[in-house]
């Protein structure tokens, strides 16, 4: 069973999404998988959640994890969940404030910087 707790409302600014079009102001772009083991790069991914600062995973299975990250502060949740592609060529990504309308871009520069050190790892 899948869980899915992202539920975006269109109105409010605190979350993006590589599966919403690229025109609207809540898209970030997918992880794009360069190898040919879609599996590993995931599992690397997962990886790379469970050490990052602040942040727990709450449900994992082969193509998709949910995680919740605390902020420093205020100790505000936001969701975060990835799923690889039915294609295994991309790793779909959301990132949401669990409460308010707008999150000073915190949910982006997660995932924007996530995604490089996710990079960084695959070179090496």
């Amino acid at each position: 069973m899948m869980i899915r707790p992202f539920n975006p409302s269109p109105w409010k600014f605190s979350w993006v999404s590589s599966e919403v079009p690229a025109y609207i102001p809540h898209f970030v772009k997918p992880f794009v998988i360069m190898t040919n083991d879609p599996d590993a790069e995931f599992a690397r991914l997962v990886t790379l959640l469970a050490d990052w600062p602040r942040t727990s995973i709450e449900h994992r299975s082969e193509t998709y994890v949910h995680a919740t990250c605390r902020s420093r502060r205020y100790g505000f949740i936001d969701d975060l969940e990835f799923e690889l592609s039915p294609t295994r060529e991309v790793i779909h990504v959301r990132s949401a404030a669990r409460t308010g309308g707008f999150d000073f871009g915190v949910n982006r520069w997660r995932v924007q910087r996530l995604r490089k050190h996710w990079r960084q790892r695959s070179i090496h």
